[in-house]
């Protein structure tokens, strides 16, 4: 169950939907007026107040709204203008990949192929673009992969 759950945050982390750009009006929301810190306090940061923010084993769930964090956590589709980010600090990142058996070591790109190797056939992602991230290495993509069926 574990390792299931930390499959389904890393999906999240790496199946955002692309975003046209982070400056379009359906993101546009508002000034900066709320402050978010983590519950350790190695991370603090500003969010519109109409987001919603949820911490949970060490991973931040940030969501353009309410609704969008329910559909989220319902697994279903965001709706237009709808958006949902996953920040995996390095330490929770580094023990959520080690329960799947993989490793950041090598990068962001072969992190990205061996967890696409991970999924099988199934999985499907963009290309992997550049993201600045101050002196860090950081990629963003975009994709899907069935990871299974459930019968009664």
């Amino acid at each position: 169950m574990l390792r299931f759950r930390a499959l389904i945050l890393f999906i999240v982390a790496v199946t955002l939907a692309a975003l046209p750009a982070l400056t379009s009006p359906a993101f546009a929301q508002g000034e900066l007026s709320q402050t978010y810190s983590t519950a350790d306090g190695g991370l603090t940061f500003r969010h519109p107040a109409e987001w919603a923010v949820v911490e949970q084993f060490g991973t931040i769930t940030l969501a353009s709204s309410q609704a969008a964090l329910d559909a989220l956590n319902r697994a279903a589709g965001l709706g237009p203008g709808q958006m949902t980010a996953v920040i995996m600090p390095p330490a929770g990142l580094a023990e959520q990949l080690a329960l799947m058996g993989l490793s950041a070591d090598s990068g962001p790109e072969a992190l990205l192929s061996d967890y696409g190797a991970l999924l099988g056939a199934s999985a499907s992602f963009s290309p992997a673009q550049p993201v600045p991230a101050g002196d860090k290495v950081a990629i963003r993509t975009s994709g899907a992969a069935l990871i299974g069926s459930c019968e009664r």
